[in-house]
């Protein structure tokens, strides 16, 4: 279904696209990667407010599902995001969550260098690290200009190698 919902976002296909949101719009409504796709085809349309609901719902949709951590938590896992946090701290943009977390992940990786390890706490320890893994930590600002998005047709630097080819200036 996805690959559809995309053939016709792409497309422009804004009737086909319309009755098969209506037809499974519980599965569309479900998937991450659906409500991605109606955010992009909103802000195709230059719907920014709609883009701005699908594009939150997708966020909402990927804390829930994709980023709780399996049980045992591997060792990789830990020394990523306690990592991560770190550069943030030293780069001075460790937000609130980030700073209740990064003490928790620490006493984790601290603890081995084995990539082959595991930790499965249980009680008041597991749900401290359960919420230092989930959360999002950071979210960088993205530069927004408000203007209507328009899919570019050609690519400055695409124009600029062909001029060269052409040209013979390219040896």
């Amino acid at each position: 279904m996805r690959n559809l919902l995309e053939l016709y976002v792409n497309s422009g296909a804004g009737e086909d696209l319309r009755r098969l949101v209506k037809k499974h719009e519980a599965d569309i409504h479900g998937n991450t990667d659906c409500v991605q796709l109606l955010g992009l085809d909103c802000l195709k349309r230059g719907d920014l407010d709609g883009s701005f609901d699908m594009f939150r719902k997708c966020l909402s949709l990927t804390r829930r599902a994709e980023y709780f951590p399996g049980w045992p938590v591997p060792e990789p896992r830990i020394r990523h995001d306690y990592e991560q946090l770190e550069l943030l701290h030293q780069r001075g943009r460790l937000t609130e969550s980030a700073a209740l977390a990064l003490p928790v992940l620490k006493r984790y990786y601290d603890r081995t260098g084995d990539v082959g390890k595991a930790f499965y706490p249980e009680g008041n320890d597991a749900e401290a690290l359960r919420g230092a893994l989930r959360e999002f930590h950071y979210w960088p600002d993205a530069p927004f200009s408000a203007r209507r998005w328009v899919k570019p047709t050609t690519t400055p630097w695409r124009r600029r190698i062909s001029r060269t080819r052409l040209s013979g200036r390219h040896r």
